[in-house]
């Protein structure tokens, strides 16, 4: 990968999600000019997830199966499949605010980090914002110390910059995330912007 590339995949495992993954989905094509490929990784679903997604065409929807391997399996089946430069996260129950990938883009070349994190909104079944989680600015070595309490990143406002870790896989256990987030921590390469995604 050229160092001005800046294509974007979005990576998001699915298992059982139609109660949300219609609306997840259809914001995120609307914002299809700031992303290249949305890759979605069915983890043997029985809801009719994959059945949905199957039907939608779309030239940036790349969608595949695999028979209920958990998360890691699910975004490493994905990894694989990455053709871009950046990967963003995404769970089957977000909802991306429009502007997300372009500005996380921004930030995470100007700040030469491998994985950028940012905040998000918690809202309710209803609608209604109910919390914040992960809304603080914090460098490398800060989230370092952090990760030694609690988890501050928010997985899926997440991107990574795989051209600086093109053998980056989640390892394949419960806390996927967070044993990722220690490694990049270890190596003083996540940190946070306060933008809410």
């Amino acid at each position: 990968m050229a160092e001005s590339d800046s294509t974007l995949s979005i990576l998001m495992p699915v298992k059982d999600a139609m109660p949300y993954l219609k609306q997840c989905v259809d914001l995120l094509l609307k914002e299809e000019a700031d992303f290249d490929q949305l890759i979605i990784v069915d983890d043997g679903s029985t809801d009719g997830s994959y059945d949905y997604l199957t039907q939608i065409k779309h030239p940036k929807l790349v969608i595949n199966r695999s028979e209920g391997k958990g998360v890691a399996a699910a975004l490493n089946t994905a990894l694989a499949m990455n053709t871009s430069r950046y990967v963003a996260r995404m769970d089957a129950d977000d909802l991306v605010i429009p502007g997300r990938f372009r500005l996380q883009k921004e930030i995470i070349k100007d700040r030469a980090v491998m994985a950028l994190t940012n905040g998000a909104l918690i809202i309710s079944k209803q609608g209604f914002l109910v919390g914040r989680f992960g809304v603080n600015e914090l460098s490398p070595n800060l989230i370092k110390r952090v990760l030694l309490w609690r988890n501050p990143v928010v997985h899926p406002a997440t991107i990574l910059d795989m051209h600086k870790m093109p053998s980056f896989r989640y390892p394949n256990m419960e806390i996927e995330d967070y044993a990722a987030w220690l490694y990049l921590a270890s190596q003083n390469e996540i940190a946070s912007s306060r933008r809410i995604y």
